[in-house]
């Protein structure tokens, strides 16, 4: 069984097709989950299924494997947490990690209590602190430079009819980073950039009050067009807003009918 685990390795997997692998059959490929470290109701008829369904593919499938945490030692010890145990015996004194021990729990009986302290292994000690911040803050300075920074280029007004106006506004990133980054825009955790347009007495006939513009590459920009209606001259304000982003707001004039 071993053997037929380590035939299957995440970079074979990332060229096999759905059919190759499926055709492996659930012995051999729950040997391969399992030997991967892959949760234990991880099973190959439910990859199958999700194979099949299009839910999932094998190279998105052995980029997910090889994610995965590396599993123990022959010895049974956790590569990385041995790594933070020599670690904290050279630069902690050995305080990073506090050896098992049996103990009587109230409620959960016998258990055994230790293991890495907490923070130990993202908090550097003092010591370090200088020489971390000398390498790294320069480089989040120039990083912080490159920012996407979200600004209105351009307004352009133009007129198609008695009191009705088209307007046209260009939102434009003059970062060298997009917005959002890959990441943001993987997690959906950074909003759109929000572009509105309001003023009193204007009937938007095209166009929303609040548009969404979902991503602006750097260097570049994104139009964002109306056609409104006004009977009399009004100031009308067009903001472009941004959770991290800066933002920026505009302010053009309609002549009402004429």
């Amino acid at each position: 069984m071993e053997k037929a685990a380590d035939d299957i390795t995440p970079e074979k997997l990332e060229k096999m097709t759905n059919d190759e692998f499926i055709a492996l059959g659930e012995e051999k490929v729950d040997a391969f989950l399992k030997a991967s470290g892959a949760p234990d109701q991880f099973k190959a008829k439910q990859v199958f299924e999700a194979l099949k369904a299009g839910q999932m593919d094998t190279k998105k499938m052995a980029e997910m494997m090889k994610q995965m945490p590396k599993k123990p030692s022959a010895e049974g010890t956790d590569p990385k947490e041995k790594a933070l145990v020599a670690w904290s015996d050279k630069e902690l004194g050995g305080q990073g990690f506090v050896a098992w021990k049996p103990f009587k729990h109230p409620t959960l009986g016998d258990v055994e209590i230790g293991g890495i302290v907490p923070y130990a292994d993202n908090t550097p000690p003092a010591k370090m602190i200088d020489g971390l911040v000398k390498g790294q803050a320069p480089w989040v300075f120039e990083v912080a430079k490159k920012m996407a920074r979200i600004a209105i280029a351009d307004v352009r007004v133009k007129k198609i009819g008695t009191g009705v106006y088209e307007i046209k506004a260009w939102v434009e990133n003059k970062g060298d980073l997009p917005y959002p980054t890959a990441m943001a825009g993987r997690n959906q955790h950074v909003l759109p950039v929000i572009v509105s347009l309001a003023g009193e007495g204007v009937e938007i006939a095209q166009g929303k009050k609040r548009s969404l513009v979902p991503a602006v590459p750097p260097r570049g920009s994104q139009a964002v067009t109306w056609i409104v209606r006004s009977a009399k001259p009004v100031k009308l304000t067009i903001k472009a807003e941004t959770q991290t982003a800066w933002g920026d707001a505009r302010t053009v004039d309609l002549g009402g009918v004429k």
